[in-house]
């Protein structure tokens, strides 16, 4: 029906990254063979090209392009702190993820315990200010219980200073990097080697 159709198209233009499109099916039938014939509906001209436009953006960071953004900016601590944590994250043999943004470069230290990757925290560039992104949404046993999540909240918040309102809604609050002294960055490192241990410890015994 048109009406289905406007509907798609229209919802197809406001939606970004995301893509709604309809398949409309038609069937003919003669002489006893039956032909589908498929029409994808919700593509409009417009839409097409700014979602392409803005997937044409998107690149995949590296260690490079990372710190090349925070080197040419005046807060050289950032550069300084990310270059730490990443140092740290390889003494950890931990696996780094890089984003993906179009703007805001990112990476992940991530801990790979068997077929369970543990999320430890992000450090994004930013638009003006680098800054950890802590990962509370995305924690896995044993975080995954207010205890032992408020209990990290209050190591991070000792080591750096940063105030948590409240934990249990907290997801994604962050720390900016130029804040870090060099003692704050160790401290709050340090936290996530007993953090790495814990998630450790939470592996089961081998019973093969």
């Amino acid at each position: 029906p048109k009406e289905l159709q406007r509907i798609v198209e229209f919802l197809n233009q406001q939606m970004n990254p995301a893509e709604i499109y309809a398949i409309g099916v038609k069937q003919y039938v003669r002489q006893g063979t039956k032909l589908l014939v498929s029409r994808t509906v919700g593509i409009t001209a417009e839409a097409d090209m700014r979602k392409s436009t803005s997937r044409a953006k998107r690149k995949l960071w590296n260690i490079e392009s990372f710190l090349e953004i925070l080197r040419e900016r005046p807060k050289k601590r950032e550069y300084t702190a990310a270059k730490q944590i990443l140092n740290w994250a390889e003494r950890k043999n931990l696996r780094i993820a890089w984003g993906t943004g179009s703007i805001d470069g990112s990476f992940y230290p991530m801990l790979d315990l068997g077929d369970i990757s543990h999320y430890t925290f992000c450090v994004r560039t930013g638009y003006k200010n680098a800054h950890i992104q802590l990962q509370f949404a995305q924690l896995q046993k044993p975080f995954d219980k207010p205890s032992t999540r408020q209990e990290l909240a209050d190591k991070i918040q000792k080591a750096t200073g940063r105030r948590f309102k409240n934990v249990k809604q907290m997801k994604y609050p962050s720390i900016m990097l130029s804040t870090l002294t060099q003692r704050k960055l160790l401290d709050f490192l340090e936290v996530f080697d007993w953090y790495i241990e814990q998630c450790k410890f939470e592996i089961p015994p081998n019973t093969e």
